[in-house]
């Protein structure tokens, strides 16, 4: 989630800042078990929680080009999640390119391979 990541980034001392284009919930609406809506309900009402503690600022809206720009001439570094599931229909984590970057370090799983995913009902 992606107040989470903000929050585990202000623990490690970086300075974080927030744009979301919703106050729901991710990923609700991608699980079928109502025990597992409620988690990640849960989940995100005390990551907010958290996140108004810590302080970081919460824009729900969504980021302009400008104010990318601008964040990368103060030498910022944007992390920027999208999902894929309204263009393909997947639900896959990031997509990793090249054996060398895997080798060298895990930044990015699969829990199936490619051509492996299961028919949808």
């Amino acid at each position: 989630m992606i107040i989470g990541l903000a929050l585990a980034a202000r623990q490690r001392g970086f300075k974080v800042e927030i744009w979301i284009n919703t106050r729901k919930s991710l990923f609700v609406d991608s699980v079928r078990d109502a025990s597992k809506k409620q988690i990640i309900e849960l989940v995100h009402r005390d990551y907010v929680q958290q996140a108004r503690a810590e302080r970081i600022r919460i824009h729900y809206s969504d980021i302009r080009q400008n104010t990318l720009i601008e964040a990368l001439q103060h030498k910022a570094v944007p992390l920027v999640m999208i999902s894929t599931w309204r263009l393909d229909g997947k639900k896959s984590t990031a997509l990793c390119n090249g054996q060398r970057l895997r080798r060298r370090m895990p930044v990015c799983t699969r829990s199936r391979p490619r051509g492996d995913q299961p028919e949808r009902p």
